[in-house]
């Protein structure tokens, strides 16, 4: 008797038989003739595709403004100046802890700066000659061995 339960555990049902037979049937339609989705289906994948690049463009945008929350990007864009500014930050300010929390405030009070220097352009001629002139003087400490710590 306890051969036949066994058995009769290990046996597999009628429906699941079918099921098998359907899977393997609807694996070899969809790999002949590609997956067939209905009308509802269609419509559905193409308003989730339609959400799914607001979603995108959304943060795109979101970045955009927020990355531009660096002055010397938002004056110069990318160029020898910012490299050099950012050499100072890196070489210069990061060692210390007074430096991190020059860094940590300018991270704080760069966005606003941005977008004061966004709304009002007539301002951005004098911060690009004041970082200039900074960015000029870091370069030549920098060069002269003045990041280096003695290393």
């Amino acid at each position: 008797m306890k051969n036949i339960k066994t058995k009769q555990s290990k046996a597999v049902s009628a429906s699941e038989l079918s099921q098998m037979g359907v899977c393997e049937r609807l694996v070899m339609f969809e790999h002949l003739y590609g997956k067939q989705h209905s009308p509802a289906q269609r419509k559905a994948i193409k308003r989730g595709l339609v959400e799914h690049e607001r979603f995108y463009q959304e943060g795109v945008h979101a970045m955009a403004k927020r990355g531009r929350c660096y002055i010397a990007t938002l004056i110069f864009g990318q160029c020898r100046e910012t490299m050099a500014l950012r050499q100072f930050r890196d070489q210069m300010l990061r060692p210390y802890s007074v430096g991190r929390w020059a860094i940590k405030a300018y991270y704080r009070t760069a966005p606003a700066i941005c977008q004061i220097l966004e709304d009002w352009p007539c301002l951005q001629p004098a911060v690009q000659w004041v970082l200039r002139v900074f960015a000029g003087i870091v370069a030549r400490l920098l060069q002269s061995g003045g990041g280096d710590h003695g290393r």
